[in-house]
């Protein structure tokens, strides 16, 4: 993963991991189980994550790209986001930073 994202950075079509978008293609079965029920932008420090099955024996295959232009970065996690999925109370944040504020504010 993290010599995907190196490509990026050098030829600087990303300044950090967190204004990339992967897209992971496993080829184990039982690698790919192994994500079930995590954030895989969360393990992989990146804005967005999608995994699949594909590739060829046990390989992983990791396809890297910029965020999408019309994202916007949250002023908490630093993480880029689809600004239509932002909590109307917290425009400026992601939807899973918003949920903390509202948690720990007990609203």
């Amino acid at each position: 993963m993290t010599e995907a994202l190196e490509v990026e950075r050098r030829e600087k079509r990303i300044g950090s991991s967190l204004e990339a978008s992967v897209a992971v293609a496993i080829a184990d079965a039982d690698t790919l189980k192994a994500f079930a029920g995590e954030d895989a932008a969360e393990i992989f420090i990146t804005s967005d994550a999608k995994l699949a099955a594909g590739g060829e024996g046990g390989a992983i295959t990791v396809n890297s790209t910029r965020v999408p232009d019309d994202w916007i970065k949250c002023a908490r996690s630093w993480k880029y986001f689809a600004q239509s999925s932002a909590d109307p109370a917290f425009p400026d944040i992601t939807p899973r930073d918003a949920a903390a504020v509202r948690e720990y504010r007990g609203s």
